[in-house]
């Protein structure tokens, strides 16, 4: 089932995201319509995404803050000065 590799297949993409756009508070729909649009086409779960990437991993590690917006609003999410101390990102060269 589809909805099983949701968060789990590609989270050095979710990081590699983080990397790239973490330095300004974003909401979390930002990243997870990235991470769909590449990895899942056609799926939506964007709340499956959250809780399991950005809830149940990132942020109990403590490298991402996580600011709830109420219900329905998706959380702002900023990467941590932990994430950037803990995490390099280099892009390969291209030959």
């Amino acid at each position: 089932m589809e909805e099983e590799n949701i968060g789990v297949v590609g989270i050095s993409y979710s990081i590699v995201l983080l990397h790239k756009y973490g330095a300004i508070k974003r909401g979390s729909g930002f990243y997870s319509t990235k991470y769909f649009k590449a990895l899942f086409p056609g799926v939506e779960e964007h709340h499956i995404y959250r809780i399991r990437v950005f809830d149940r991993c990132l942020r109990q590690l403590g490298l991402i803050t996580y600011e709830e917006r109420g219900f329905i609003d998706s959380p702002n999410i900023q990467k941590t000065d932990l994430f950037d101390k803990l995490i390099t990102v280099t892009v390969p060269e291209r030959k």
